[in-house]
């Protein structure tokens, strides 16, 4: 469905709450930061990702989840909760700011696209059937890559069980945020140098990774 766009991130890959502080985003001894990239890196429908992904690292909130009997691994210092939070609709400000993005890439008038932007804002919100189903395959595209980044990190992912990961939505105030959880992993034994390869850069959406 729709066009095929790659993009990541920018390097100041994360917008950042009032939690600890975000691991070192040069890409040399963070294996996060490299994982990441990777979760940026791929051939997405339209290029317009229905999704945000939610770093869990702040001490205070993963003791939230264990107190409330959130799954039962331990969220320790050595591990990280990553939650894909699928939006439930994209807004017609974030749809124009994609366009104006990619007419700037292009040094072209974002009126060359008009066609195209009306196409997204008709279709991009489909909330039917087919339009979760959609969002849930691009939600399993970025965590294929994710996966893939882990293992060669070697890193130790889990995905979190279906039931387990649909409870974050109230545990994380998501519902609030007009999100909700599409898939959760567990990252463990994240310290050491990550691997040294870099990512390239095409299109980017700036507000895919916040930390929390």
């Amino acid at each position: 469905m729709g066009l095929l766009q790659t993009s990541r991130p920018e390097s100041a890959i994360a917008q950042k709450s009032n939690a600890s502080p975000m691991p070192d985003q040069t890409g040399r001894n963070s294996k996060i930061d490299y994982i990441l990239q990777a979760v940026g890196h791929f051939a997405s429908s339209y290029g317009l990702r229905p999704y945000r992904v939610l770093i869990i690292s702040d001490a205070e909130t993963k003791r939230k989840l264990q107190s409330a009997d959130w799954n039962h691994r331990p969220l320790n210092s050595q591990s990280q909760l990553v939650v894909f939070a699928i939006d439930r609709e994209i807004s017609k400000e974030r749809i124009d700011s994609y366009i104006a993005e990619i007419a700037g890439k292009k040094k072209v008038s974002a009126y060359s696209f008009l066609s195209y932007k009306k196409y997204l804002e008709s279709n991009i919100n489909h909330r039917d059937k087919e339009g979760k189903s959609w969002a849930a395959k691009q939600v399993s595209l970025a965590a294929g890559n994710l996966l893939g980044a882990a293992a060669q990190a070697r890193v130790k992912a889990t995905i979190v069980a279906e039931e387990e990961a649909i409870r974050l939505d109230e545990l994380l105030g998501l519902t609030g945020k007009k999100l909700t959880t599409g898939l959760a992993v567990i990252l463990d034994e994240i310290a050491g140098e990550a691997p040294r390869v870099s990512f390239s850069r095409v299109y980017q959406q700036k507000d895919l990774v916040e930390y929390i």
